[in-house]
């Protein structure tokens, strides 16, 4: 049976490139997977509002320019304007070439894999597990005693915060 260094394995180096604006742009054919995970946390990091929703249009901006960011040898200033880039590059069909040029497995695992988690963020948070961590983060403020807030609510106290749960349960 061999040995894995036996395989004398190497990570891909290479690039790929396309013009745009008569411009070539160098493209990765490979992110190692520390890379590709940094890649899918701040897209899904990026892409939620201030109620842990998921808006798509800022899901779609995130993963077009975290892609373009992470495969690409373009450079920003730290006071470039990302939305007036996006919107340029857009308009010019860049996003396309970007995608064209990436290699298909490669775009695979990072849009698989940031649906999953935020497939899985939604399942946990509307799990029991999800809900409690709710209610906890809600009323972190309120030592919660389970069996004394069970004995209360056996004795018709805390109704009020008993509403409130179900209400937060939908």
């Amino acid at each position: 049976m061999p040995n894995y260094k036996d395989l004398q394995l190497t990570i891909p180096e290479d690039t790929k490139n396309f013009l745009c604006n008569n411009i070539q742009v160098n493209v990765k054919q490979y992110l190692p997977l520390d890379r590709k995970t940094e890649v899918i946390s701040e897209i899904i990091n990026r892409s939620s509002d201030d109620q842990g929703f998921y808006n798509t249009a800022k899901l779609s901006f995130n993963v077009d320019m975290e892609l373009m960011k992470a495969y690409t040898d373009i450079e920003f200033d730290d006071g470039t304007d990302a939305k007036e880039v996006y919107d340029a590059l857009t308009s010019n069909g860049f996003f396309e070439d970007l995608y064209d040029t990436i290699p298909q497995s490669e775009l695979d695992f990072i849009l698989e894999n940031v649906e999953r988690t935020i497939h899985n963020i939604y399942e946990y948070r509307n799990s029991i597990y999800g809900i409690l961590d709710a209610l906890k983060t809600d009323y972190s403020d309120l030592n919660l005693d389970v069996e004394q807030l069970r004995q209360d609510l056996a004795e018709g106290k805390n109704v009020e915060f008993l509403k409130e749960v179900l209400d937060k349960m939908g």
